[in-house]
């Protein structure tokens, strides 16, 4: 399973909830994201998305391509160690004591448990994955990249990269009238994978970050081929 795809993934979003960290010497650029991502600077948050990409040439490719090549809907919830994603190819959730991962496409699963310090071994797990996402989210720069007519609405278009990891490059479209979040688009391998945003709220009230796996391990479930992190870093576990 790709668990570059998904960090990349997760990142893209912790950059959101970490940017007045990181953003504070590109005065223009945060002042743009500043209004646009308040409700996200809060950790507990809802994204809507009208469609997604993945592999696409060029951003704007989502609004032309044919139905069958894109996901119509999606969301991911956030509510501080708990959270839910479904986008398309890729879903997860974690009730803050354990995540899973699915890859619709692969059909794999990624099972992992939400641990308190990062493993040492050489063998990483998901969950080591996830929780450096926000480290290197904390060293992203913001730029200021122009300005982009986007589905016919006027965007500023925001650069983000990291010193820590030049893989990661992403971009965000944000209204220039209500400086609304229009676009997301993540580059890497020469291609890009694209969130179109619907709206940005708050995740449903007394939501239930539901996860039923076993407590053994298992290497198969539900038709899925499972990789249970759980189980391959004994002394880290929980």
């Amino acid at each position: 399973m790709n668990k570059l795809i998904i960090l990349g993934f997760y990142i893209s979003f912790s950059i959101l909830g970490l940017y007045k960290a990181s953003a504070q010497q590109q005065q223009d650029a945060h002042k743009i994201v500043d209004k646009a991502l308040n409700k996200i600077g809060t950790g507990r948050f809802a994204i809507y998305f009208e469609a997604l990409g993945y592999g696409l040439k060029k951003p704007q490719e989502i609004f032309s391509l044919p139905a069958y090549k894109v996901y119509k809907g999606g969301y991911f919830y956030n509510d501080d160690k708990r959270f839910e994603l479904s986008t398309g190819i890729f879903k997860g959730v974690s009730d803050g004591n354990l995540m899973v991962f699915i890859n619709e496409e692969e059909k794999s699963m990624v099972i992992d448990s939400v641990r308190n310090t990062i493993p040492t071994d050489e063998q990483p797990t998901m969950d080591m994955f996830m929780r450096v996402a926000p480290d290197i989210a904390s060293d992203i720069s913001f730029v200021h990249d122009g300005k982009e007519m986007v589905k016919g609405i006027e965007c500023y278009r925001i650069k983000t990269s990291s010193s820590k990891d030049q893989t990661i490059v992403s971009y965000y479209y944000i209204s220039v009238k209500d400086n609304k979040l229009i676009m997301m688009a993540d580059y890497h391998d020469q291609k890009y994978d694209v969130y179109w945003i619907r709206k940005i709220t708050s995740p449903p009230v007394s939501y239930n970050y539901e996860v039923n796996i076993p407590k053994k391990e298992v290497s198969s479930l539900y038709g899925y081929e499972v990789f249970d992190m759980r189980f391959m870093v004994s002394e880290v576990r929980r």
